[in-house]
């Protein structure tokens, strides 16, 4: 139907008032919210689909910055293993296939999106599968193609001699990305570039890759200083540490999505806040390995950060969690900006702002696209819920309250299943690529 009103729940805006209604509406038409109150539900005239979510909170969908829907692929092995990252996710890799990247991006983005995120900013490889399992499932995102020049099955010897011709055949993919797939599914897909790591992509690489970002009209999208190894590599390779890279490089820029920023001097800080470079924050990957990135240090120099989930979890609510108890574990900050509220505009309204996107997305406002959620809080761990609706979410909610996704005004998520696809096909699709590939990976180490 062209028209469907929400009434009589919660309805949390994230407006800059940051108001909340303990008894409200929402009234969608089309792709787009056209009124929003507190009280009694107006008179709507046509037909209109009437939501009685009485004991459900409504809220926008969160805006996910930083995820690789296709790293669900290691769910369970790279939290447990030695050196997971560079001695077996990478190497593992190699085997992915388009084919396989399609199944495997569906049941991410389906984990992604049961928990209610609507948008995602994605990068990895095989970006048109990803594009397209995104696409098809509803979802609204940015995707990338993982763009690198060296063997990542060598990255473990800290050997980065390139491949050759493997730069141009990556940044090839990720050009033919933007051509196919930029603002298709009405334009709920956009696409950009994604160099991967600023210790895998060449100073004159990354020079063309912000041409061509220019050349296009899209964003960027890469991994700065989130291990050491690169740290040390860019030092010895370049005489630079990596957020000075992407000055010299001029990947910098408030287009750049610079995700994770764990090992920064002041003077990386410094040069973040003064050449307005936007860092996604993925508090609960990092910490549930023992690191976690100084979030003072971002804070003292007014450094704009939103929170990303990156892989393996993608769930956004403990993922609020693991960035507020982090922070406070580690930061010592005040309460009052290391709190519930502002965990959840990090999620939301800030995300959507970080990726340009603030005037259509990230809260519930009249003329803002219609990306909502609706959770079912007529839960025990959800009792009592006082008049802080937003610190009861962040603090105890788990993500499986999430009822209903609408996406673009349309619905994806309905009655806890999504609507789009077959999610039993698709979970034991690709739990059989999954499997065949850690075999592989066994066999071959």
């Amino acid at each position: 139907m062209a028209k469907t009103l929400f009434y009589g729940g919660h309805i949390i805006t994230e407006n800059d008032q940051d108001e909340i209604y303990q008894k409200g509406w929402v009234l969608v038409e089309n792709d787009r919210i056209i009124g929003i109150g507190e009280g009694d539900p107006p008179e709507v005239d046509g037909e209109v689909e009437r939501r009685n979510v009485q004991g459900h909170v409504v809220m926008p969908g969160f805006v996910n910055i930083h995820t690789h829907v296709g790293g669900t692929i290691f769910k369970a092995l790279s939290e447990n293993l030695e050196n997971s990252f560079y001695g077996f996710c990478f190497p593992m890799e190699r085997f992915l296939t388009p084919e396989s990247m399609h199944a495997i991006s569906m049941v991410g983005a389906m984990e992604a999106v049961k928990f209610g995120s609507t948008f995602i900013n994605d990068m990895y490889h095989y970006p048109h599968s990803t594009a397209k399992a995104v696409g098809d499932l509803g979802m609204r995102g940015i995707i990338s193609g993982k763009i690198y020049e060296p063997d990542f099955c060598r990255l473990q010897y800290n050997d980065y001699t390139p491949i050759p011709g493997q730069a141009e055949e990556k940044l090839g993919v990720n050009v033919d990305l933007i051509e196919k797939y930029h603002k298709t599914y009405d334009g709920r897909i956009e696409c950009g570039f994604g160099p991967h790591a600023t210790d895998t992509v060449s100073i004159p690489l990354a020079k063309r890759i912000r041409d061509l970002a220019d050349h296009y009209g899209v964003r960027i999208h890469t991994h700065v200083s989130q291990k050491t190894q690169e740290v040390e590599h860019d030092l010895e390779a370049y005489g630079m540490r990596p957020v000075e890279y992407l000055l010299e490089t001029g990947l910098a820029g408030p287009d750049l999505t610079a995700a994770h920023c764990v090992y920064l001097t002041d003077h990386d800080a410094e040069l973040l806040q003064k050449h307005h470079i936007h860092v996604a924050h993925c508090a609960e990957v990092f910490l549930k390995t023992g690191v976690f990135a100084d979030v003072k240090k971002w804070y003292d120099h007014d450094i704009y950060y939103a929170l990303g989930t990156d892989w393996v979890a993608l769930n956004p609510w403990t993922n609020m969690r693991f960035y507020l108890a982090g922070w406070r574990t580690l930061g010592g900050i005040d309460r009052k900006y290391s709190n519930a509220s502002q965990a959840m505009r990090r999620a939301t309204i800030e995300a959507a702002r970080f990726i340009g996107k603030g005037d259509e997305l990230g809260s519930l406002e009249v003329g803002k696209k219609a990306d909502l959620l609706v959770l079912d809080v007529r839960q025990p761990h959800l009792t009592p819920m006082y008049d802080d609706v937003i610190a009861t979410l962040v603090f105890n909610a788990t993500g499986n309250e999430v009822e209903t996704v609408m996406i673009d005004g349309r619905i994806v998520v309905d009655n806890f299943k999504v609507q789009t696809v077959d999610e039993m096909s698709a979970m034991e699709e690709a739990s059989e690529y999954c499997k065949f590939y850690l075999k592989k990976q066994l066999e071959a180490k």
